[in-house]
């Protein structure tokens, strides 16, 4: 679990806000159905030309789909082609204000993503092309071949819309295989849990990623919280940088956590979070802990030290 306390971050409004990955402004991106804020998590191919153009054949077919249709059908087609992205980009820029004001509401924080706002206009997309392209085998000369032929050019299109996505996926979804060191600290863990009280874990450094060289080059969110029986203590600020202003947003801070990334944990600290645990991850970036008087090594491995701290002085 993240530490506990705290509302959504204000900050968050600014931070997810949808971005413009293709070069050609925020509402187009939306309308492309990209505009993602991470720019780790964007796609390079996005800027081509040829993947807005086959964005734009997509749109316009869906739009070609959206007018088959009649009365009411027909408008409500065309608002979820365009609303969504209208709306994503109004609430990234002039509206950005009102999102943030809104982040102290329960509940809103699960939309403070732009991003998300896109999902009904992709289905719709999808869903109107697909009319499109059976309007075309019923009313086309040569329906059928016409038809076909239609259906391989919004495929083509998809591709070409995102030609990098498959290989980015692939590169980015792989089995990483754990040292056998993990198994000892698990070990240890449950051992420590054994008396009947359930461990609570701080796992350092005090940031929410990690990285290391048996999981490659890329850094991954802490998967201590999953990966052992126990509570675990993680951060949650999550640094991100937008328009040269580097936002720091932590919907769940706590009173400690300057000390704790700078690696001083005061046993008074850790007791008031009813921490009696600390796992080191010592080859992921960061400060590592210093121990302090108390502190009973409980594991050690190339990767991990864990510490009882119940007697921490």
């Amino acid at each position: 679990m993240a530490a506990s306390g705290g509302h959504a971050d204000p900050d968050g409004g600014a931070a997810f806000a949808l971005r413009d990955d293709t070069g050609l402004g925020t509402w187009w991106s939306a309308l492309a159905g990209g505009g993602i804020w991470s720019e780790s998590a964007a796609l390079a191919s996005r800027r081509d030309l040829t993947s807005s153009l086959a964005s734009a054949l997509v749109l316009a077919l869906a739009c070609a789909g959206a007018l088959t249709l009649r009365g009411r059908r027909r408008l409500l087609a065309l608002t979820a082609l365009v609303l969504p992205a209208s709306l994503a980009a109004l609430l990234s820029g002039p509206l950005v204000g009102v999102v943030t004001a809104l982040q102290a509401v329960p509940g809103l924080a699960l939309v403070r993503d732009q991003h998300r706002l896109l999902g009904l206009a992709v289905l719709a997309q999808a869903g109107l092309a697909g009319l499109a392209v059976g309007r075309t085998k019923r009313s086309a000369p040569f329906g059928r071949p016409t038809a076909a032929a239609v259906a391989v050019a919004v495929t083509a299109a998809l591709v070409g819309m995102q030609p990098d996505l498959t290989g980015r996926l692939a590169q980015a979804y792989r089995p990483i295989t754990y040292p056998a060191g993990w198994q000892e600290v698990v070990g240890a863990v449950e051992q420590a849990g054994s008396h009947g009280r359930r461990p609570v874990v701080l796992s350092m450094p005090w940031q929410p990623l990690r990285r290391t060289v048996w999981a490659g080059e890329s850094s991954f969110l802490d998967p201590s919280p999953r990966g052992l029986p126990a509570t675990v203590v993680t951060s949650s600020a999550l640094r991100v940088t937008r328009d040269g202003r580097l936002r720091v947003v932590d919907d769940h801070p706590v009173p400690h956590e300057q000390a704790w990334s700078e690696g001083r944990l005061s046993a008074q600290a850790l007791r008031s979070q009813g921490v009696t645990l600390v796992l080191a991850w010592v080859t992921s970036p960061g400060t590592q802990p210093v121990v302090r008087p108390g502190w009973r090594e409980l594991a050690r491995t190339p990767d991990w030290v864990l510490w009882d701290v119940t007697r921490a002085e």
